[in-house]
């Protein structure tokens, strides 16, 4: 159990977070990662379906407060996007802050103005 523990928190939640610091998640998305990382801990990759012994939102709470320490990847994708606007607003030169600013224009400090295209992701 602290082998698959280990893989959980060090492989499946380090592919996605590049991903994750860049963009909202999707509920639909975030779910079935749950999904993954919450059999992979309790069946093994076994073909028969075992019991799960504590509710995953147990799992997902620190080891401190008596959870397994499974990082919550919601609250992951929030801070790692929240980390992008801090560094946005604290970086002046960098070339990715000055392309951000001339295609969508700034709205105040912190943020852009807001992107109507299909793909344009604002700050």
């Amino acid at each position: 159990m602290g082998g698959r523990l280990t893989l959980i928190n060090f492989v499946l939640d380090a592919m996605p977070s590049y991903m994750m610091s860049l963009l909202p998640f999707p509920a639909s998305v975030m779910k079935r990662l749950d999904s993954l990382r919450r059999d992979f801990f309790w069946e093994e990759n076994r073909e028969k379906n075992k019991i799960h012994l504590v509710n995953w939102e147990s799992c997902l709470t620190s080891k401190k407060n008596g959870g397994a320490g499974i990082k919550n990847l919601k609250i992951h994708n929030q801070s790692l996007m929240m980390k992008q606007i801090w560094n946005f607003n604290s970086d002046d030169h960098p070339l990715w802050k000055k392309v951000i600013m001339e295609k969508y224009g700034l709205n105040g400090r912190w943020t852009t103005k807001v992107s109507n295209s299909p793909y344009g992701v604002s700050l």
